[in-house]
Protein backbone atom coordinates (compact mmCIF):
# COMPACT_ATOMS: atom_id res chain seq x y z
CA UNK A 1 0.00 0.00 0.00
CA UNK A 2 2.80 2.41 0.89
CA UNK A 3 4.62 1.69 -2.36
CA UNK A 4 1.42 2.12 -4.38
CA UNK A 5 0.72 5.43 -2.63
CA UNK A 6 4.29 6.57 -3.27
CA UNK A 7 4.01 5.61 -6.95
CA UNK A 8 0.76 7.51 -7.37
CA UNK A 9 1.97 10.63 -5.54
CA UNK A 10 5.23 10.80 -7.48
CA UNK A 11 3.38 10.20 -10.74
CA UNK A 12 1.01 13.09 -9.98
CA UNK A 13 3.94 15.34 -9.12
CA UNK A 14 5.80 14.35 -12.29
CA UNK A 15 2.85 14.90 -14.61
CA UNK A 16 2.00 18.20 -12.93
CA UNK A 17 5.62 19.28 -13.35
CA UNK A 18 5.62 18.16 -16.97
CA UNK A 19 2.38 19.99 -17.76
CA UNK A 20 3.50 23.20 -16.06
CA UNK A 21 7.01 23.21 -17.53
CA UNK A 22 5.66 22.33 -20.97
CA UNK A 23 3.27 25.27 -20.86
CA UNK A 24 6.04 27.60 -19.71
CA UNK A 25 8.43 26.54 -22.49
CA UNK A 26 5.72 26.64 -25.17
CA UNK A 27 4.63 30.10 -24.03
CA UNK A 28 8.21 31.37 -24.33
CA UNK A 29 8.60 29.80 -27.77
CA UNK A 30 5.30 31.36 -28.93
CA UNK A 31 6.18 34.79 -27.57
CA UNK A 32 9.81 34.80 -28.74
CA UNK A 33 9.84 32.82 -31.98
CA UNK A 34 6.17 33.06 -33.12
CA UNK A 35 3.42 30.59 -34.07
CA UNK A 36 5.29 29.17 -37.06
CA UNK A 37 8.24 27.97 -34.95
CA UNK A 38 5.81 26.63 -32.34
CA UNK A 39 3.97 24.85 -35.13
CA UNK A 40 7.11 23.23 -36.52
CA UNK A 41 8.26 22.05 -33.07
CA UNK A 42 4.80 20.49 -32.59
CA UNK A 43 5.02 18.83 -36.01
CA UNK A 44 8.46 17.46 -35.18
CA UNK A 45 7.12 15.98 -31.93
CA UNK A 46 4.26 14.30 -33.77
CA UNK A 47 6.48 12.83 -36.48
CA UNK A 48 8.94 11.57 -33.89
CA UNK A 49 6.03 9.88 -32.14
CA UNK A 50 5.65 7.63 -35.17
CA UNK A 51 9.23 6.46 -34.72
CA UNK A 52 8.20 5.20 -31.29
CA UNK A 53 6.64 2.37 -33.32
CA UNK A 54 10.12 0.87 -33.35
CA UNK A 55 9.74 0.31 -29.59
CA UNK A 56 6.09 -0.70 -29.89
CA UNK A 57 5.19 -3.62 -27.69
CA UNK A 58 8.63 -4.10 -26.11
CA UNK A 59 7.81 -2.32 -22.86
CA UNK A 60 4.29 -3.73 -22.43
CA UNK A 61 5.32 -7.32 -23.19
CA UNK A 62 8.47 -7.14 -21.04
CA UNK A 63 6.60 -5.70 -18.06
CA UNK A 64 3.85 -8.33 -18.33
CA UNK A 65 6.44 -11.15 -18.58
CA UNK A 66 8.27 -9.99 -15.43
CA UNK A 67 5.27 -9.97 -13.06
CA UNK A 68 5.36 -13.66 -12.08
CA UNK A 69 9.15 -14.18 -11.70
CA UNK A 70 9.39 -11.01 -9.61
CA UNK A 71 6.50 -12.18 -7.43
CA UNK A 72 8.21 -15.59 -7.00
CA UNK A 73 11.67 -14.08 -6.43
CA UNK A 74 13.07 -16.07 -9.37
CA UNK A 75 15.92 -13.79 -10.44
CA UNK A 76 17.26 -16.27 -12.95
CA UNK A 77 14.04 -15.88 -14.93
CA UNK A 78 14.00 -12.12 -14.25
CA UNK A 79 17.53 -11.77 -15.64
CA UNK A 80 16.70 -13.82 -18.74
CA UNK A 81 13.65 -11.71 -19.58
CA UNK A 82 15.43 -8.48 -18.68
CA UNK A 83 18.22 -9.48 -21.09
CA UNK A 84 15.62 -10.13 -23.80
CA UNK A 85 14.13 -6.69 -23.25
CA UNK A 86 17.61 -5.17 -23.35
CA UNK A 87 18.32 -6.79 -26.72
CA UNK A 88 15.07 -5.55 -28.22
CA UNK A 89 15.55 -2.01 -26.90
CA UNK A 90 19.07 -1.87 -28.37
CA UNK A 91 17.72 -2.87 -31.77
CA UNK A 92 14.94 -0.29 -31.49
CA UNK A 93 17.47 2.45 -30.64
CA UNK A 94 19.64 1.64 -33.67
CA UNK A 95 16.63 1.62 -36.01
CA UNK A 96 15.31 4.84 -34.48
CA UNK A 97 18.59 6.58 -35.32
CA UNK A 98 18.36 5.39 -38.93
CA UNK A 99 14.78 6.53 -39.43
CA UNK A 100 15.44 9.79 -37.59
CA UNK A 101 17.84 10.70 -40.39
CA UNK A 102 15.10 9.96 -42.93
CA UNK A 103 12.52 12.11 -41.09
CA UNK A 104 15.07 14.93 -40.87
CA UNK A 105 15.29 14.90 -44.66
CA UNK A 106 11.54 14.64 -45.34
CA UNK A 107 10.04 17.10 -42.83
CA UNK A 108 11.75 20.21 -44.30
CA UNK A 109 10.00 19.43 -47.60
CA UNK A 110 6.55 19.41 -45.93
CA UNK A 111 7.21 22.76 -44.21
CA UNK A 112 9.02 24.35 -47.16
CA UNK A 113 8.64 28.12 -47.50
CA UNK A 114 7.78 28.90 -43.86
CA UNK A 115 11.09 28.13 -42.12
CA UNK A 116 14.66 27.38 -43.21
CA UNK A 117 14.89 23.71 -44.36
CA UNK A 118 18.29 23.38 -42.67
CA UNK A 119 16.90 24.61 -39.35
CA UNK A 120 13.95 22.19 -39.56
CA UNK A 121 16.31 19.28 -40.30
CA UNK A 122 18.65 20.16 -37.42
CA UNK A 123 15.72 20.70 -35.03
CA UNK A 124 14.41 17.25 -35.92
CA UNK A 125 17.77 15.59 -35.30
CA UNK A 126 18.31 17.38 -31.99
CA UNK A 127 14.77 16.65 -30.79
CA UNK A 128 15.00 12.97 -31.73
CA UNK A 129 18.42 12.03 -30.42
CA UNK A 130 17.09 12.05 -26.86
CA UNK A 131 14.72 9.19 -27.81
CA UNK A 132 17.69 7.18 -29.06
CA UNK A 133 19.42 7.63 -25.70
CA UNK A 134 16.21 6.63 -23.89
CA UNK A 135 15.90 3.37 -25.85
CA UNK A 136 19.54 2.43 -25.46
CA UNK A 137 20.01 3.36 -21.79
CA UNK A 138 16.64 3.64 -19.98
CA UNK A 139 13.98 1.41 -21.58
CA UNK A 140 15.11 -1.92 -20.14
CA UNK A 141 15.40 -0.50 -16.62
CA UNK A 142 11.99 1.18 -16.87
CA UNK A 143 10.34 -2.15 -17.70
CA UNK A 144 11.90 -3.80 -14.66
CA UNK A 145 10.91 -1.01 -12.27
CA UNK A 146 7.35 -0.82 -13.62
CA UNK A 147 6.89 -4.58 -13.26
CA UNK A 148 8.20 -4.46 -9.67
CA UNK A 149 5.82 -1.61 -8.70
CA UNK A 150 8.74 0.83 -8.34
CA UNK A 151 7.59 3.35 -10.94
CA UNK A 152 7.98 6.09 -8.30
CA UNK A 153 11.74 6.00 -8.83
CA UNK A 154 11.24 6.74 -12.52
CA UNK A 155 8.82 9.56 -11.77
CA UNK A 156 11.24 11.20 -9.35
CA UNK A 157 14.08 11.19 -11.89
CA UNK A 158 11.67 12.35 -14.60
CA UNK A 159 10.47 15.20 -12.39
CA UNK A 160 13.97 16.49 -11.75
CA UNK A 161 14.73 16.16 -15.47
CA UNK A 162 11.76 18.17 -16.76
CA UNK A 163 12.20 20.90 -14.16
CA UNK A 164 15.92 21.24 -14.94
CA UNK A 165 15.25 21.19 -18.69
CA UNK A 166 12.58 23.89 -18.37
CA UNK A 167 14.76 26.16 -16.24
CA UNK A 168 17.73 25.90 -18.59
CA UNK A 169 15.68 26.34 -21.79
CA UNK A 170 13.78 29.37 -20.46
CA UNK A 171 17.07 30.95 -19.37
CA UNK A 172 18.50 30.36 -22.84
CA UNK A 173 15.42 31.84 -24.57
CA UNK A 174 15.53 34.94 -22.39
CA UNK A 175 19.22 35.36 -23.10
CA UNK A 176 18.48 35.43 -26.85
CA UNK A 177 19.75 31.93 -27.74
CA UNK A 178 18.79 30.32 -31.03
CA UNK A 179 15.99 27.69 -31.01
CA UNK A 180 18.55 25.01 -31.95
CA UNK A 181 20.57 25.72 -28.80
CA UNK A 182 17.39 25.75 -26.71
CA UNK A 183 16.26 22.32 -27.91
CA UNK A 184 19.71 20.74 -27.51
CA UNK A 185 19.26 20.81 -23.72
CA UNK A 186 16.86 17.83 -23.77
CA UNK A 187 19.21 15.04 -24.96
CA UNK A 188 21.82 16.09 -22.40
CA UNK A 189 19.23 15.84 -19.62
CA UNK A 190 18.18 12.39 -20.88
CA UNK A 191 21.77 11.11 -20.55
CA UNK A 192 22.01 12.35 -16.95
CA UNK A 193 18.66 10.73 -16.13
CA UNK A 194 19.82 7.44 -17.65
CA UNK A 195 22.91 7.46 -15.44
CA UNK A 196 20.79 8.00 -12.32
CA UNK A 197 18.41 5.12 -13.13
CA UNK A 198 21.33 2.81 -13.95
CA UNK A 199 22.98 3.46 -10.56
CA UNK A 200 19.70 2.84 -8.70
CA UNK A 201 19.03 -0.50 -10.46
CA UNK A 202 22.59 -1.72 -9.84
CA UNK A 203 22.19 -1.03 -6.12
CA UNK A 204 18.60 -2.30 -5.76
CA UNK A 205 18.97 -5.49 -7.82
CA UNK A 206 22.46 -6.91 -7.14
CA UNK A 207 21.35 -10.36 -8.37
CA UNK A 208 20.26 -9.01 -11.75
CA UNK A 209 22.41 -10.34 -14.60
CA UNK A 210 22.02 -8.22 -17.71
CA UNK A 211 24.30 -10.58 -19.65
CA UNK A 212 22.14 -13.67 -19.03
CA UNK A 213 20.91 -15.76 -21.93
CA UNK A 214 17.84 -13.88 -23.23
CA UNK A 215 14.45 -15.59 -22.82
CA UNK A 216 12.52 -14.56 -25.93
CA UNK A 217 9.45 -16.70 -25.25
CA UNK A 218 7.27 -13.63 -24.64
CA UNK A 219 8.15 -12.08 -28.02
CA UNK A 220 4.83 -13.23 -29.50
CA UNK A 221 2.99 -11.03 -27.00
CA UNK A 222 5.25 -8.18 -28.05
CA UNK A 223 3.88 -8.42 -31.60
CA UNK A 224 0.28 -8.22 -30.39
CA UNK A 225 1.11 -5.40 -27.98
CA UNK A 226 2.84 -3.64 -30.88
CA UNK A 227 -0.43 -3.69 -32.84
CA UNK A 228 -2.13 -1.81 -29.99
CA UNK A 229 0.62 0.81 -29.82
CA UNK A 230 0.69 1.31 -33.58
CA UNK A 231 -3.07 1.84 -33.64
CA UNK A 232 -2.85 4.22 -30.68
CA UNK A 233 -0.11 6.28 -32.29
CA UNK A 234 -2.00 6.58 -35.57
CA UNK A 235 -5.23 7.59 -33.83
CA UNK A 236 -3.54 10.12 -31.52
CA UNK A 237 -1.24 11.70 -34.10
CA UNK A 238 -3.18 11.59 -37.37
CA UNK A 239 -4.57 15.11 -36.92
CA UNK A 240 -1.26 16.98 -36.71
CA UNK A 241 0.23 14.87 -39.52
CA UNK A 242 -2.63 15.82 -41.86
CA UNK A 243 -2.45 19.48 -40.79
CA UNK A 244 1.32 19.56 -41.36
CA UNK A 245 0.96 18.08 -44.85
CA UNK A 246 -2.18 19.93 -45.99
CA UNK A 247 -2.47 23.11 -43.91
CA UNK A 248 -0.19 25.82 -42.46
CA UNK A 249 2.13 25.79 -39.47
CA UNK A 250 -0.09 28.43 -37.84
CA UNK A 251 -3.03 26.02 -37.93
CA UNK A 252 -0.75 23.37 -36.48
CA UNK A 253 0.10 25.82 -33.69
CA UNK A 254 -3.62 26.49 -33.04
CA UNK A 255 -4.30 22.77 -32.80
CA UNK A 256 -1.22 22.12 -30.67
CA UNK A 257 -2.22 24.64 -27.96
CA UNK A 258 -5.52 22.84 -27.31
CA UNK A 259 -3.92 19.45 -27.86
CA UNK A 260 -1.24 20.15 -25.27
CA UNK A 261 -3.81 20.89 -22.57
CA UNK A 262 -5.85 17.75 -23.15
CA UNK A 263 -2.97 15.43 -24.01
CA UNK A 264 -1.37 16.51 -20.73
CA UNK A 265 -4.51 15.46 -18.86
CA UNK A 266 -4.49 12.19 -20.78
CA UNK A 267 -0.87 11.52 -19.87
CA UNK A 268 -1.57 12.38 -16.24
CA UNK A 269 -4.42 9.86 -16.05
CA UNK A 270 -2.48 7.18 -17.90
CA UNK A 271 0.46 7.65 -15.55
CA UNK A 272 -1.49 7.73 -12.27
CA UNK A 273 -4.14 5.13 -13.07
CA UNK A 274 -2.26 2.83 -15.45
CA UNK A 275 1.52 2.95 -15.27
CA UNK A 276 1.70 3.54 -11.51
CA UNK A 277 -0.75 0.69 -10.77
CA UNK A 278 -0.06 -1.90 -13.45
CA UNK A 279 2.43 -3.73 -11.24
CA UNK A 280 -0.21 -4.18 -8.52
CA UNK A 281 -2.92 -5.27 -10.96
CA UNK A 282 -0.51 -7.65 -12.67
CA UNK A 283 0.19 -9.33 -9.34
CA UNK A 284 -3.55 -9.44 -8.54
CA UNK A 285 -4.19 -11.17 -11.89
CA UNK A 286 -1.50 -13.70 -10.99
CA UNK A 287 -3.29 -14.43 -7.69
CA UNK A 288 -6.69 -15.12 -9.27
CA UNK A 289 -9.79 -13.65 -10.91
CA UNK A 290 -11.72 -13.12 -7.66
CA UNK A 291 -9.00 -10.91 -6.17
CA UNK A 292 -8.55 -9.05 -9.46
CA UNK A 293 -12.30 -8.39 -9.85
CA UNK A 294 -12.55 -7.05 -6.30
CA UNK A 295 -9.77 -4.54 -6.93
CA UNK A 296 -10.97 -3.71 -10.44
CA UNK A 297 -14.52 -2.89 -9.32
CA UNK A 298 -13.31 -0.47 -6.65
CA UNK A 299 -10.70 1.03 -8.95
CA UNK A 300 -13.16 1.67 -11.78
CA UNK A 301 -15.65 3.44 -9.49
CA UNK A 302 -13.02 5.79 -8.03
CA UNK A 303 -11.46 6.34 -11.46
CA UNK A 304 -14.75 7.34 -13.10
CA UNK A 305 -15.41 10.01 -10.47
CA UNK A 306 -11.91 11.43 -10.98
CA UNK A 307 -12.31 11.40 -14.77
CA UNK A 308 -15.69 13.13 -14.92
CA UNK A 309 -14.67 15.72 -12.34
CA UNK A 310 -11.34 16.54 -14.02
CA UNK A 311 -12.74 16.86 -17.55
CA UNK A 312 -15.67 18.97 -16.38
CA UNK A 313 -13.26 21.42 -14.76
CA UNK A 314 -10.96 21.32 -17.78
CA UNK A 315 -13.73 22.22 -20.22
CA UNK A 316 -15.00 25.13 -18.12
CA UNK A 317 -11.49 26.53 -17.54
CA UNK A 318 -9.91 25.98 -20.98
CA UNK A 319 -11.05 29.14 -22.78
CA UNK A 320 -10.16 31.62 -20.00
CA UNK A 321 -6.82 29.82 -19.66
CA UNK A 322 -6.03 30.09 -23.37
CA UNK A 323 -7.17 33.71 -23.40
CA UNK A 324 -4.52 34.54 -20.78
CA UNK A 325 -1.93 32.14 -22.20
CA UNK A 326 -2.02 33.63 -25.73
CA UNK A 327 -2.46 37.25 -24.64
CA UNK A 328 -0.41 39.49 -26.89
CA UNK A 329 -0.11 36.87 -29.66
CA UNK A 330 -2.02 38.21 -32.65
CA UNK A 331 -0.91 36.10 -35.63
CA UNK A 332 -3.53 33.41 -34.84
CA UNK A 333 -6.99 33.58 -33.18
CA UNK A 334 -6.69 30.97 -30.45
CA UNK A 335 -10.09 31.34 -28.71
CA UNK A 336 -12.48 28.69 -30.07
CA UNK A 337 -15.25 27.13 -27.94
CA UNK A 338 -15.94 24.35 -30.44
CA UNK A 339 -12.33 23.20 -30.34
CA UNK A 340 -12.39 23.11 -26.55
CA UNK A 341 -15.62 21.07 -26.51
CA UNK A 342 -14.44 18.58 -29.15
CA UNK A 343 -11.04 18.05 -27.53
CA UNK A 344 -12.72 17.45 -24.17
CA UNK A 345 -15.29 15.04 -25.63
CA UNK A 346 -12.58 13.08 -27.44
CA UNK A 347 -10.49 12.78 -24.31
CA UNK A 348 -13.47 11.54 -22.33
CA UNK A 349 -14.28 8.89 -24.93
CA UNK A 350 -10.63 7.77 -24.92
CA UNK A 351 -10.07 7.70 -21.16
CA UNK A 352 -13.36 6.16 -20.03
CA UNK A 353 -11.99 2.80 -21.22
CA UNK A 354 -8.69 3.07 -19.32
CA UNK A 355 -9.71 0.61 -16.54
CA UNK A 356 -10.37 -1.95 -19.28
CA UNK A 357 -6.93 -1.24 -20.77
CA UNK A 358 -5.41 -1.85 -17.33
CA UNK A 359 -7.12 -5.26 -17.26
CA UNK A 360 -5.94 -6.09 -20.79
CA UNK A 361 -2.34 -5.27 -19.83
CA UNK A 362 -2.49 -7.12 -16.51
CA UNK A 363 -3.78 -10.33 -18.12
CA UNK A 364 -1.79 -9.93 -21.34
CA UNK A 365 -4.89 -9.93 -23.57
CA UNK A 366 -3.03 -8.22 -26.42
CA UNK A 367 -3.74 -10.84 -29.07
CA UNK A 368 -7.43 -11.07 -28.20
CA UNK A 369 -8.01 -7.32 -28.59
CA UNK A 370 -5.72 -6.39 -31.49
CA UNK A 371 -8.50 -6.64 -34.10
CA UNK A 372 -10.49 -3.83 -32.48
CA UNK A 373 -7.31 -1.71 -32.31
CA UNK A 374 -6.86 -2.12 -36.08
CA UNK A 375 -10.50 -1.21 -36.76
CA UNK A 376 -10.17 1.88 -34.54
CA UNK A 377 -7.19 3.01 -36.59
CA UNK A 378 -9.01 2.45 -39.90
CA UNK A 379 -12.13 4.30 -38.73
CA UNK A 380 -10.07 7.30 -37.59
CA UNK A 381 -8.16 7.59 -40.86
CA UNK A 382 -11.24 7.06 -43.02
CA UNK A 383 -13.57 9.53 -41.29
CA UNK A 384 -10.84 12.17 -40.78
CA UNK A 385 -9.74 12.16 -44.43
CA UNK A 386 -13.36 12.21 -45.60
CA UNK A 387 -14.39 15.19 -43.45
CA UNK A 388 -11.19 17.30 -43.48
CA UNK A 389 -11.76 18.85 -46.97
CA UNK A 390 -15.18 20.12 -45.82
CA UNK A 391 -14.79 21.23 -42.19
CA UNK A 392 -11.02 21.24 -41.59
CA UNK A 393 -9.82 20.72 -38.02
CA UNK A 394 -13.35 19.90 -36.83
CA UNK A 395 -13.46 16.99 -39.30
CA UNK A 396 -10.23 15.59 -37.86
CA UNK A 397 -11.60 15.76 -34.32
CA UNK A 398 -14.90 14.14 -35.33
CA UNK A 399 -12.93 11.35 -37.01
CA UNK A 400 -11.02 10.77 -33.78
CA UNK A 401 -14.24 10.75 -31.75
CA UNK A 402 -15.82 8.15 -34.05
CA UNK A 403 -12.80 5.87 -33.67
CA UNK A 404 -12.72 6.26 -29.88
CA UNK A 405 -16.46 5.54 -29.65
CA UNK A 406 -16.02 2.20 -31.40
CA UNK A 407 -12.94 1.11 -29.46
CA UNK A 408 -14.23 2.17 -26.05
CA UNK A 409 -17.45 0.19 -26.18
CA UNK A 410 -15.59 -2.82 -27.58
CA UNK A 411 -12.89 -2.73 -24.87
CA UNK A 412 -15.37 -2.40 -22.01
CA UNK A 413 -17.57 -5.22 -23.32
CA UNK A 414 -14.56 -7.49 -23.80
CA UNK A 415 -13.24 -7.10 -20.24
CA UNK A 416 -16.67 -7.32 -18.63
CA UNK A 417 -17.32 -10.59 -20.45
CA UNK A 418 -13.87 -12.05 -19.68
CA UNK A 419 -13.98 -11.12 -16.01
CA UNK A 420 -17.67 -11.90 -15.48
CA UNK A 421 -18.46 -8.40 -14.24
CA UNK A 422 -22.06 -7.04 -14.15
CA UNK A 423 -22.83 -4.12 -16.46
CA UNK A 424 -25.09 -2.66 -13.78
CA UNK A 425 -22.10 -1.43 -11.75
CA UNK A 426 -20.76 0.50 -14.77
CA UNK A 427 -24.20 2.00 -15.43
CA UNK A 428 -24.60 3.16 -11.82
CA UNK A 429 -21.13 4.70 -11.81
CA UNK A 430 -21.83 6.72 -14.96
CA UNK A 431 -25.36 7.96 -14.27
CA UNK A 432 -24.47 10.08 -11.23
CA UNK A 433 -21.24 11.40 -12.71
CA UNK A 434 -22.88 12.24 -16.03
CA UNK A 435 -25.68 14.19 -14.35
CA UNK A 436 -23.24 16.16 -12.20
CA UNK A 437 -20.98 16.92 -15.17
CA UNK A 438 -23.88 18.06 -17.37
CA UNK A 439 -25.25 20.42 -14.71
CA UNK A 440 -21.89 22.09 -14.06
CA UNK A 441 -21.03 22.35 -17.78
CA UNK A 442 -24.35 23.94 -18.77
CA UNK A 443 -24.10 26.48 -15.97
CA UNK A 444 -20.37 27.38 -16.21
CA UNK A 445 -19.45 26.74 -19.86
CA UNK A 446 -22.68 27.57 -21.72
CA UNK A 447 -24.77 30.00 -19.66
CA UNK A 448 -22.21 31.85 -17.52
CA UNK A 449 -18.71 31.26 -18.93
CA UNK A 450 -15.72 32.29 -16.83
CA UNK A 451 -13.94 35.50 -17.81
CA UNK A 452 -10.64 35.92 -15.96
CA UNK A 453 -8.55 39.07 -16.38
CA UNK A 454 -5.44 37.76 -14.63
CA UNK A 455 -3.77 34.50 -13.64
CA UNK A 456 -4.68 35.08 -9.99
CA UNK A 457 -8.32 35.57 -10.92
CA UNK A 458 -8.23 32.41 -13.06
CA UNK A 459 -6.72 30.46 -10.16
CA UNK A 460 -9.39 31.68 -7.75
CA UNK A 461 -12.13 30.71 -10.22
CA UNK A 462 -10.49 27.27 -10.61
CA UNK A 463 -10.35 26.67 -6.85
CA UNK A 464 -13.94 27.84 -6.31
CA UNK A 465 -15.25 25.78 -9.22
CA UNK A 466 -13.23 22.77 -8.10
CA UNK A 467 -14.62 22.80 -4.56
CA UNK A 468 -18.18 23.36 -5.79
CA UNK A 469 -17.88 20.60 -8.38
CA UNK A 470 -16.42 18.20 -5.82
CA UNK A 471 -19.48 18.72 -3.61
CA UNK A 472 -21.87 18.25 -6.55
CA UNK A 473 -20.17 15.01 -7.61
CA UNK A 474 -20.18 13.70 -4.03
CA UNK A 475 -23.92 14.31 -3.67
CA UNK A 476 -24.69 12.78 -7.08
CA UNK A 477 -22.68 9.63 -6.36
CA UNK A 478 -24.03 9.19 -2.85
CA UNK A 479 -27.54 9.43 -4.30
CA UNK A 480 -27.15 6.73 -6.99
CA UNK A 481 -23.91 4.83 -6.33
CA UNK A 482 -22.84 5.06 -2.69
CA UNK A 483 -21.36 1.57 -2.34
CA UNK A 484 -17.90 2.44 -3.79
CA UNK A 485 -17.48 5.09 -1.08
CA UNK A 486 -17.90 2.50 1.67
CA UNK A 487 -15.80 -0.09 -0.21
CA UNK A 488 -13.00 2.43 -0.61
CA UNK A 489 -13.11 3.31 3.10
CA UNK A 490 -13.11 -0.35 4.11
CA UNK A 491 -10.17 -1.03 1.80
CA UNK A 492 -8.17 1.77 3.42
CA UNK A 493 -8.97 0.40 6.89
CA UNK A 494 -7.97 -3.12 5.82
CA UNK A 495 -4.64 -1.94 4.41
CA UNK A 496 -3.95 0.14 7.51
CA UNK A 497 -4.69 -2.83 9.71
CA UNK A 498 -2.26 -5.04 7.76
CA UNK A 499 0.57 -2.56 8.38
CA UNK A 500 0.01 -2.26 12.11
Amino acid sequence: MRRTTFNMLTSVFYRAAMILTGLIVQKHILSTFGSSVNGVTSSISQFLSYLVLLEAGIGAATVQSLHKPLKDGDFQAVSARFAAGKRMYNRAGALFLLFLAVISAVLPILTFGELSPLNVALLTLISGIGNVFAYLFIGKFSSLLLADSRSGVLYLTDSVSVIASCAIRVALIRSGADILIVQSVQPIIVLLRALTVFIYVRIKYPCLNGKAEPDMTFASKRRSAMTHQIAGLVVNHTDVTILTALSTLKNVSLYSVYSYIYSSIQTLFETVFHQALIGDFGKAAAVGKEEFNRRFTLFEAVYNIALYLTLTLALCLTLPFISLYTKGITDVEYINAWLAALFCLNLFMNLIRLPSIVAVTAYGYFKETEKSAIIECAVNLGVSLMLYPFIGIYGLLIGTFTAFLFRTQDSIRFIYRRCGLPYSQLLRANIGNMAASAAITVFTFVLFPINAESWLEWLLYAVALGLTSLAVFAVANLAVNRRPFFDFWNELRRKRGNHQ
